[in-house]
């Protein structure tokens, strides 16, 4: 399936953190989440619930430094932003 970059309503918060990072889905149809170093490993993978408009991530296991998410919804539509792990 292509990737599309697609520019949804959904936000992350606290940025930077140390324990937990928040999302908040405006629209309710990001399908995953996942989370990237800058090397392009995967960190971390959540499944998300329909149901959920926010939903927080335990990054306390992951050391200091810059990580990308990458929001995929069901059609393939992908979404992308970054934060800082302190």
């Amino acid at each position: 399936m292509q990737q599309k970059n697609h520019k949804g309503n959904w936000h992350i918060y606290p940025n930077p953190t140390s324990n937990e990072l928040r999302i908040t889905m405006d629209e309710l149809r990001w399908n995953t989440i996942a989370v990237y170093d800058l090397l392009g490993r995967q960190m971390l993978s959540v499944i998300l619930n329909n149901s959920e408009g926010t939903k927080t991530i335990n990054v306390e296991q992951l050391t200091s430094g810059v990580y990308f998410i990458k929001a995929t919804d069901i059609q393939g539509n992908v979404s992308n932003a970054k934060f800082v792990k302190q």
